[in-house]
Parts: structure tokens; C-alpha cells; sequence
């Protein structure tokens, strides 16, 4: 495998926006669609609360994920304080990154609200939200696979034959990233794991993979050479009794 001119992870800015997002109340039954909001009292002459002002995420939005195009909506509990503030924030359904359910978290405690009221006080109630991560592209259309041609990675299925003999008897898989810098002459200046797969035999492996496996050519710009980094994305998968894994 050759890269020519590995993508800039700073370039990817110019390809990709962020759509606001914002929180969409969240049902009690994670299945369901969300409620509309409602001012009108509840059976139990509670007012619900409503939100103080935008509950943007945008600035939670982790850059690794941005930069692995990685999106998902996040479902969170959480109580909404007498004083507008949120409370004890915890998850009901994943995005399946656990970065962007981290982000969530962390968003969704920055939120402030004007309190439920009861009788003419504020009171602290239960609530919730959906907790978007949506990436854009320049003409606004969301990011998908289709239509995402600058993504500054590549992501490798890794075979058996990758896998270190003691990860296969313990049954390990996991998800391996790492930063590789390039110098201007197309050599490696250095390879990091900038996310564990939780297995430290797989995050090795997959350094050495990265390392030495390959050779690269410089990225261009105005005809000179110039230094670069690439992600690159290795999915350590078992073979399961259909088949086995296949590099691609």
C-alpha cells in the first residue's frame, strides 16, 4: 500500500462544517420520538422546564471524531436544578463512539434552563434530551459515506494473520488509532496511538503495523515537499464461524 501526499489533518476544516445542533427533548422510552415541548402543565401542575438560551453542541464536538467523521445521537437523563442548572447527566442509548458520549455529558452540563414551576415555585424536575452530532459538508448536506472524499484516515479490517498469538486466545478486538506524522521527505517522524482499542498487545501491534509496513510519499504543495499527518484506523475483528478477516 502507497499514500501519495497524505491528507493534513488541519486541512480537513476546509472540507467538512459543523451543523448546529441542538438537543431535542428526550422520551422516557428511548424507542419512541421525542415529545414536543410544552409550557402547559402537567397533571401534576408542574410546568416543564425550557431552555435558557440555545443548548448548542458544536463546541463539545471532540476534533478526532470531526476528523474520523464520526456521528451519532446520544440520549441523556438528567435532572434540571430550582436554579435552571443540570444535574447528574447519564446515558440511555450510546451513539456507538464513546468520545461523542462523553461529549454529551459534558454539553448537556453546561445547559441552562428556566425551572419547572409548581404553585409559583421553581422546583427540580426530571428531563431529558437527544444530544445530536451531525458533521456538514460546504453545501450543507450531511456527511456520509458516499459523499465523503477528503477524510484524512484509512481504515483497515485487520486478518488473523495481524493479530498477536496471545490476543487471539484471549479473544481481544477493539478499535486501534493512530497519528502518524510524516516528514518532508516521506519518512515516518512519529506514530501515536491517539486512541486505545483497550488492549495494549493490539495498540502495539498496530503501531508496528504503521511503522513498517509501509512506504509514503511525501505530500506536495506548490510543487515542494512538505511535512503531513495521516490517521490511520486499524478494526481488530475475530473471525467469526462465516470466515475470516481480509486486509483491505
Amino acid at each position: 500500500m502507497r499514500f501519495i501526499g497524505a491528507i493534513s489533518a488541519v486541512s480537513v476544516g476546509m472540507f467538512l462544517g459543523l451543523r448546529v445542533a441542538l438537543a431535542d427533548p428526550a422520551p422516557a422510552d428511548p424507542n419512541m420520538p421525542p415529545p414536543p415541548p410544552s409550557d402547559k402543565p402537567s397533571p401534576s401542575g408542574v410546568t416543564p422546564p425550557r431552555a435558557d438560551g440555545p443548548h448548542r453542541v458544536d463546541a463539545f464536538y471532540p476534533p478526532l471524531a470531526r476528523r474520523l467523521d464520526e456521528q451519532g445521537s446520544v440520549g441523556v437523563n438528567f435532572t434540571v436544578t430550582e436554579n435552571g442548572t443540570v444535574d447528574n447527566p447519564t446515558m440511555f442509548k450510546s451513539s456507538g463512539f464513546a468520545d461523542l458520549d462523553n461529549a454529551a455529558l459534558e454539553a448537556v452540563r453546561s445547559w441552562r434552563y428556566k425551572p419547572a414551576m409548581k404553585d409559583g415555585k421553581a422546583v427540580a424536575v426530571s428531563s431529558g434530551a437527544f444530544v445530536k452530532f451531525e458533521l456538514t459538508n460546504p453545501d450543507g448536506a450531511p456527511v456520509t459515506s458516499s459523499n465523503t472524499r477528503n477524510s484524512p484516515y484509512e481504515e483497515m479490517t485487520m486478518s488473523i494473520s495481524d493479530y498477536p498469538q496471545e490476543s487471539i486466545a484471549a479473544k481481544e478486538t477493539g478499535r486501534t488509532v493512530v497519528l502518524v506524522d510524516l516528514a518532508d521527505d516521506g519518512s515516518i517522524a512519529s506514530a501515536n496511538v491517539v486512541r486505545s482499542s483497550g488492549f495494549a498487545r493490539l495498540d502495539e501491534a498496530s503501531l508496528a503495523i504503521a511503522k513498517t509496513r509501509w512506504h509514503f510519499t511525501a505530500a506536495m504543495r506548490d510543487g515542494k515537499p512538505m511535512m503531513s499527518a495521516t490517521f490511520f484506523v486499524f478494526n481488530w475483528l475475530l473471525p467469526t464461524s462465516g470466515g475470516t478477516n481480509e486486509n483491505h
